[in-house]
């Protein structure tokens, strides 16, 4: 398909490939490697035995350049080398990168509970959205050391600022009463307005009833039909 890829595959998932079988190799010295190559899809396949087997298989790496890996010898109570397949090494330097995003991920993963069942993979998407997009900002700003919290903050800061328009389309219906009203929560002056965080009412400072609403800029309470009446005065 076009995409070059280097990772450790199960003995099941190559096939009939004719590489010696991992009880054979097993039996061999530390080091030990066997290899194919299949010429149609320019797959290379090498087997070696390490601490354990290990099967690696690649379309861009081969098995040359050898390398010398140290490893401990219970035999002679010391550290000895051993040869390393360069698909093994190449494997070894950048593996780990699905595994950081992970890990990033749950780091600050969205927690918004859904009944949908593909709600979980939307929220999934956004997330993974969110840390590649924060490692292509540390990429281009490298002075900048702003960590992955900060960056979802400020996206999430810049996304209730920015004023969502709301069509009326004949076709899907007219807009809810409460989609209307959300157009006034945001305005020019990047004023917003949420509910307030430990759900206690407050006076709201337009109208002096009691509201659970605030203005997160002016932080002060505002009916949403107060908003912007209020900013306008």
């Amino acid at each position: 398909m076009g995409y070059f890829a280097t990772g450790t595959v199960r003995d099941n998932r190559i096939e009939h490939c004719p590489v010696e079988s991992i009880k054979v190799v097993a039996k061999k010295e530390r080091g030990y490697y066997d290899y194919r190559f299949e010429k149609l899809s320019e797959t290379f396949v090498v087997r070696w035995n390490d601490n354990s087997v290990v099967t690696v298989a690649s379309t861009c790496h081969t098995i040359s350049l050898l390398s010398n890996v140290s490893r401990y010898s219970k035999k002679i109570s010391s550290k000895i080398k051993i040869p390393q397949p360069n698909m093994v090494t190449a494997y070894n330097k950048h593996m780990g990168g699905v595994d950081l995003c992970d890990n990033l991920i749950s780091t600050y993963r969205i927690k918004i509970r859904g009944k949908k069942w593909w709600w979980p993979i939307f929220t999934n998407f956004i997330d993974v959205a969110l840390v590649n997009s924060w490692k292509i900002w540390k990429f281009v700003n490298r002075d900048d050391k702003k960590s992955l919290l900060a960056f979802r903050r400020e996206v999430t800061n810049y996304l209730l600022r920015t004023p969502v328009k709301i069509e009326k389309n004949s076709s899907t219906g007219h807009a809810s009463q409460f989609a209307l009203q959300c157009e006034n929560l945001i305005d020019s002056s990047g004023h917003y307005l949420s509910k307030i965080i430990d759900g206690k009412r407050r006076r709201c400072r337009y109208c002096h009833t009691h509201s659970r609403y605030m203005c997160q800029t002016c932080q002060i309470a505002l009916h949403i039909k107060c908003f912007k009446d209020f900013h306008n005065i």
